[in-house]
């Protein structure tokens, strides 16, 4: 079955990036390209650098998460803080409650997709 997504390619533009995904993809059967890819997981925030803002949680982690079962609750500048141990990691989780009063709880991460052999990478989606 084949997914299809809107990819952000930065400030790539749509030449360039055909360009360089021709030098590394292989053609498939109805003219698309099948690449190979590595994804990383990144941490966002960290204990020297916590969130400082509701927006800032917003703007800078985009995958949901869930709390951690036994995970220590902090809340500082309307951004609650969920840590599995005493530091800010990978798994930690922020919960925030946005403009419209809708609640968000996003994990401290991002993950990156990179298009092999070439500087393409988008966001995971």
């Amino acid at each position: 079955t084949k997914t299809f997504f809107r990819v952000d390619w930065g400030d790539s533009s749509k030449d360039q990036v055909l360009e360089q995904a021709k030098k590394s993809c292989q053609p498939a059967y109805d003219g698309s390209l099948l690449c190979d890819v590595a994804i990383s997981d990144t941490q966002v925030f960290a204990d020297e650098r916590p969130p400082r803002s509701v927006d800032e949680v917003l703007d800078y982690l985009p995958i949901g998460g869930f709390i951690p079962k036994g995970a220590k609750k902090t809340t500082a500048n309307g951004v609650i803080t969920y840590t599995v141990g005493s530091i800010l990691g990978i798994d930690t989780v922020f919960e925030v409650t946005d403009s419209n009063g809708v609640k968000h709880i996003r994990k401290n991460m991002k993950s990156t997709v990179q298009v092999a052999e070439t500087s393409l990478e988008f966001q995971n989606p």
